[in-house]
């Protein structure tokens, strides 16, 4: 019996033996690419440095961008208005010049300087090609 105890204990101790070989094999490797590990670990490091100032000039390119256009955004909106104006003033002066009456045109207002009796509005040809050119305008 005494000799089964020591089997078994021999064996015990065998798998205690092979374990720690093993053991200490995965130590080893693990060891040895801890060097590697902390220069990856370094680079990395230095990448995301590299990455954090990209970004941040990124930022302020876009808010120099984004400003930038918003400045010619406020210009454009001004031009429009502007020209909205125009055109407006250019319609009312148009539709004056077409529905005012020959002797209002007249400055003089003589009667030798009229022309022969015409009809006060214009001609529905008239009348169509002014609207043609108004139409062009827009």
């Amino acid at each position: 019996m005494t000799m089964m105890i020591d089997l078994m204990l021999s064996i015990l101790i065998a798998a205690m033996l092979a374990t720690s070989f093993i053991l200490y094999r995965k130590m080893d490797i693990l060891k040895s690419a801890q060097g590697d590990m902390t220069s990856l670990i370094a680079d990395l490091t230095k990448a995301c440095d590299t990455a954090q100032a990209a970004i941040v000039h990124l930022k302020n390119a876009c808010k120099e961008t984004g400003d930038s256009l918003n400045d010619k955004l406020r210009l454009g909106q001004k031009l429009a208005d502007e020209l909205s104006i125009i055109m407006e003033s250019g319609e009312r002066m148009a539709h004056d010049v077409a529905t005012k009456r020959p002797e209002r045109r007249n400055p003089l207002n003589q009667e030798k300087f009229r022309q022969p009796a015409q009809s006060p509005l214009p001609s529905e040809d008239e009348t169509k090609a002014l609207a043609k050119l108004l139409q062009g305008l827009r």
